[in-house]
């Protein structure tokens, strides 16, 4: 298991790349061949990632970080997550694909 402060290293690097990420889409960068959402999902994802990395039983500066047992804020995290991934590839399929719904 890695040391306290490399986790949380990790955890920053994480933060500060979603940062990066959730920025990058939000200017619609010219070189994003994405929609911006997908950067925003990205980014969503290394926030959970510098979270999990973060709540490795550490501590700053004496102010402890509360974890819960059995990782019940994990599922619901990831969860969302993938609610929204599936969402947003139907979505981009019903796009990819062109179809209209036919009204009778």
């Amino acid at each position: 298991m890695a040391s306290r402060r490399t986790l949380l290293l990790l955890a920053l690097l994480m933060f500060a790349a979603a940062l990066a990420i959730g920025y990058i889409g939000f200017i619609r960068a010219p070189g994003l061949r994405a929609p911006p959402a997908i950067a925003y999902l990205v980014a969503l994802i290394c926030v959970v990632t510098a979270a999990r990395l973060f709540e490795c039983g550490s501590s700053i500066a004496g102010l402890a970080v509360i974890t819960g047992g059995g990782g019940g804020a994990c599922r619901v995290g990831f969860g969302i997550a993938a609610g929204i991934c599936t969402v947003l590839a139907i979505f981009c399929l019903w796009r990819l694909l062109g179809l209209r719904i036919v009204r009778g």
